[in-house]
This record gives structure tokens, C-alpha cells and sequence, in this order.
């Protein structure tokens, strides 16, 4: 895309300075014409006037080449902006990737992904936008709910955990308690049996709350992959956008061009019949 608008403002610009060129050669063969004619008729009045034409003639020429000169500046200017864009919508997509890859390869680690670094790249794009800070006000509502939510996981999984190691603990001091004072062998099986269903409704438990970690980690990735996405979509929105500002900016900036070219014309052809 770039190298096209590169190739298309190269040819318009030569085009332009040719028109301007043959427009400079026929003002200079018609001043050239008109110093003759004073000059043979000798008249001071048409010194003078002739004089007047050709400043009138220079400034014209010299604001339009001004104009031209201030257009070339700021399409550059644009044209430059919009590679800055374009080179970090590549490096965000990139490392978004990078991340979504190296959080599917995690086992049971935190799924926190660098949002501080989304949120680098992104301030970094030209100008104040309105797109810019509703992809960061999205990117921070999601690292403040994931931690949020992981926070409170955590907290209720040390809970539940100290709670467990709690129950253990009584669970073992009975049963050593149980053993001191069992005097025949059937209480000790007894209190045995029960002291295993104990800990595999222990276990269960304990497998039930990874489980629902686990689940919470996929809600988590999920979300991450949905935010990843409308993030994406308003990018490119956004590139669109821009796009069709520099397109409707060089469509005016050639009509002005061809306002300017003709009036310059039309004054040279008016001119030309006076002085016959």
C-alpha cells in the first residue's frame, strides 16, 4: 500500500510540475512579447503597463507555486503518519499473537497477558483519538476484572484450602487419639475406614475447586480472545478511516490544482488578445 501511494504521488507531482512548466514558458514567451512591443513603440504609458502585467503575472506565479510547495509538505506529512500507523498495527498484531500462543501452551499458570505492553503500543499512535483511548479504556476494564476475579480465586481457594488443612488436622489428631485409646481391633478398623473416607472427601473437594479454577481460566482466556478481537476490528476501522481522510485530502488538493492551472490559463488568454 505504501510503495502505491508513493508511485501514484511521484507521477501526480510530475505531471504537475510539467503543466506548470509548459504554464512558466508561455508567461515568459508573452512577457517577452509584450517588452518587445514597448520597446518598439517607445511609449512611456505602455512601459507602465506592461510593468503592472508582468508583477501581477510573477505573483500569481509565485503563489502558485507556493501553494503547491505548502501541499506537497503536508501530504508528506500525512503520508508519513499513516506508515507510523500501518508499522504498529503490524507490531501490535504481532505480539498479540505471540501472547495468545503462549498463553494456549500454559498449563495451570496465570493467564495474565501484557496489557501495560498493549497499552504502549497503542499510545504511541499519532494524535489524540477517539478510537485510541476506547481500545485503552477496554484493555484496562479487562486487566482490572481479570484481576479482580483472580484475586478473588485466589483468596477463596486459601480459604477453602486453610479451611481443609483445618479439618486434616483435627481428622489426624482424632484418629491418633482413636488409636491411643482403641483397646480392641475391630474399633482401630473401624475407625481406620473411616478415617479414608474422610480424606477422599477431602480429596474430592480439592478436586472439585481445581476444576472450578480451571473453568475460571478458560471464561478468563475467552474473554481475553473476544477482547483481542473487537481490538483488531477497531484498528482497522480506525486505518480505514484515515484512509479515506487522505484520499478525500488529495482529491482536493488536485482540484484546487486544476482551479489554479486554469485561472492561470484563462489570464494568459486574456491577456494575449489586449495586447494584439
Amino acid at each position: 500500500m505504501n510503495t502505491h501511494s508513493q508511485t501514484y504521488s511521484s507521477v501526480a507531482n510530475r505531471s504537475y510540475k510539467e503543466r506548470v512548466l509548459q504554464l512558466s514558458n508561455k508567461l515568459e514567451t508573452f512577457m517577452k512579447s509584450i517588452k518587445d512591443d514597448g520597446s518598439g513603440v517607445g511609449s512611456q504609458g505602455g512601459n507602465k503597463r506592461n510593468q503592472i502585467q508582468e508583477k501581477k503575472i510573477n505573483d500569481l506565479d509565485d503563489q502558485i507555486l507556493k501553494w503547491h510547495e505548502n501541499n506537497n509538505t503536508q501530504f508528506d506529512s500525512i503520508q508519513e503518519k499513516l506508515t507510523k500507523i500501518f508499522k504498529n498495527i503490524a507490531q501490535i498484531k504481532n505480539e498479540r499473537e505471540a501472547e495468545l500462543a503462549e498463553l494456549k501452551n500454559q498449563d495451570n499458570s496465570s493467564p495474565e497477558m501484557s496489557v501495560s505492553d498493549s497499552h504502549t503500543s497503542i499510545s504511541t499512535l499519532s494524535g489524540p483519538s477517539v478510537m485510541c483511548r476506547r481500545i485503552l479504556d477496554l484493555l484496562d476494564k479487562q486487566s482490572d476484572d481479570r484481576r479482580e476475579t483472580e484475586n478473588k480465586l485466589m483468596g477463596l481457594l486459601d480459604e477453602k484450602a486453610t479451611k481443609l488443612r483445618g479439618e486434616i488436622a483435627q481428622e489426624s489428631k482424632a484418629r491418633f487419639e482413636s488409636i491411643d485409646s482403641l483397646k480392641y481391633t475391630d474399633h482401630f478398623a473401624h475407625d481406620y475406614t473411616q478415617f479414608d473416607e474422610v480424606d477422599n472427601e477431602i480429596m474430592k473437594r480439592i478436586e472439585d475447586e481445581t476444576s472450578r479454577f480451571d473453568e475460571s481460566l478458560d471464561d478468563q482466556k475467552a474473554s481475553l480472545a473476544e477482547t483481542e478481537k473487537a481490538m483488531n476490528e477497531i484498528i482497522v476501522d480506525m486505518s480505514s478511516k484515515i484512509q479515506k481522510e487522505i484520499e478525500d485530502e488529495k482529491k482536493i488538493r488536485e482540484e484546487n490544482e486544476e482551479m489554479l492551472l486554469g485561472l492561470l490559463e484563462n489570464t494568459c488568454d486574456k491577456l494575449t488578445p489586449q495586447e494584439e
